[in-house]
């Protein structure tokens, strides 16, 4: 049995400490009249009268070359009881262990591995930020830190992950990152930051999914990098189409080629499940009211009319079907054009219905007049109803499409290529 890691405590510096007036008002009050500074007390909330310590622990003789370090934010609660007694409690809200090449946070209870994405440690209403200091120390010391952080942001392995592994420089990073050698990983690594295409028109931390589909890809070697960037989704289509198909993609193709290869899979697919698969779509109960509450939209209820939908539109559609029972999306027919719409979370915290795409036969693109239909019957549903709109069971907050445009309280997708 391991045993288990002590925590530092005789050495340590203080590096930020808060200094709440709310608190020195009721320290002075309760001086003078108890009474009034319970009432005080009371009529305000108890994070009114936090105060906030950050203090790093070490060992050795001074902090400039310690091994072993802990990072650790208190907070200090002030209050007044039911007897009129003043009271002061501290708790450890958040703890970083620094030992060696690896880190921890500890934080509940419970200990995990310090994440190299970690921009923010909990908890995010403490005024003092303890990632600021904790990420200052990790960059200054370890330099293959610095450039996931400052050029690498998308990087989503442990702390620990990377030293274990002994990933200590940008070529090891890349390849073990995108799975494939470094010229490959090195191009898709510039697909994901923009910088390959002069553009980016796909979320970022996508290209490194296509190590899970090497065994139906073919021609790594010359990649068709520009349809990649631009036709993403069509492309990401075409590999999860390619891996239920158990067929094998050329990445070397032309453009031309890789829409035709993508129309014969697409067909191939959607005839394959109409004759074999027909159970009804576990629909979010936020698009079936949508549907319901709107004139003129046709929920797709089932796999099999999934299919139909994809066969007449001569598309892929159905092969959003673990979207659709994941709660991420509803699939609608409106006006000859098939309606994908998603749910997004607003800069209020409120959830709303998205237009996330609307294609025509063949992905072709609808007119101005019904797109401007929808988002209009979508900002009238978000503003009367959104309290309806709860995230399917697999729902992160984000869309597996590109960065979202606001339009009012609803959010659209114009201006990228998004296919079915």
């Amino acid at each position: 049995m391991k045993k288990p890691i002590e925590n530092l405590k005789n050495k340590f510096l203080l590096l930020e400490k808060t200094e709440n007036e709310n608190i020195k008002k009721l320290i002075k009050l309760y001086k003078e009249d108890p009474y009034h500074a319970r009432i005080l007390f009371m009529n305000n909330p108890k994070d009114s009268f936090y105060d906030y310590r950050l203090l790093v622990f070490y060992d050795g003789n001074e902090i400039k070359g310690a091994k072993n370090l802990d990072f650790v934010l208190f907070r200090q609660c002030f209050g007044i009881s039911k007897t009129n007694r003043m009271y002061n409690r501290e708790k450890v809200l958040i703890r970083v262990r620094v030992r060696g090449d690896k880190v921890w946070v500890c934080q509940d209870s419970k200990i995990r591995a310090y994440g190299c994405d970690n921009m923010i440690l909990l908890p995010y209403n403490a005024p003092v930020r303890i990632e600021r200091y904790v990420g200052s120390y990790l960059t200054g010391k370890f330099a293959w830190f610095k450039f996931i952080r400052e050029e690498f942001k998308i990087y989503t392995k442990s702390f620990n992950y990377v030293t274990t592994h002994k990933l200590f420089n940008k070529k090891k990073l890349l390849c073990n990152y995108y799975g494939f050698n470094y010229p490959i990983s090195k191009a898709l690594y510039d697909l994901d930051m923009g910088g390959k295409t002069g553009g980016r028109n796909h979320d970022r931390n996508q290209f490194h999914n296509l190590k899970y589909y090497k065994d139906w890809i073919t021609g790594e070697g010359k990649m068709n990098y520009e349809f990649m960037n631009n036709r993403w989704s069509l492309f990401t289509d075409m590999l999860q189409m390619a891996k239920t198909l158990d067929k094998v993609i050329n990445l070397s193709w032309s453009d031309k080629r890789m829409i035709l290869e993508h129309d014969k899979l697409s067909v191939e697919l959607t005839d394959a499940l109409y004759k074999y698969d027909n159970v009804k779509l576990a629909n979010n109960k936020a698009f079936k009211l949508f549907s319901k509450k709107s004139k003129g939209y046709k929920l797709i209820k089932s796999s099999r009319d999934l299919a139909l939908e994809g066969r007449r539109q001569s598309h892929c559609v159905v092969s959003y079907r673990s979207k659709i029972d994941d709660g991420r999306c509803g699939i609608y027919h409106i006006d000859g054009f098939t309606l994908e719409l998603g749910i997004r979370s607003m800069e209020d915290g409120s959830k709303a219905l998205i237009r996330v795409q609307i294609q025509g036969h063949r992905n072709s693109h609808a007119n101005s007049e019904l797109i401007n239909k929808i988002d209009k019957d979508l900002d009238y549903f978000n503003k009367h109803y959104k309290d309806k709109i709860i995230p399917g069971k697999k729902y992160s907050g984000n869309l597996d499409a590109n960065h979202l445009l606001g339009v009012n309280n609803v959010v659209a997708i114009n201006n990228f290529d998004l296919v079915f």
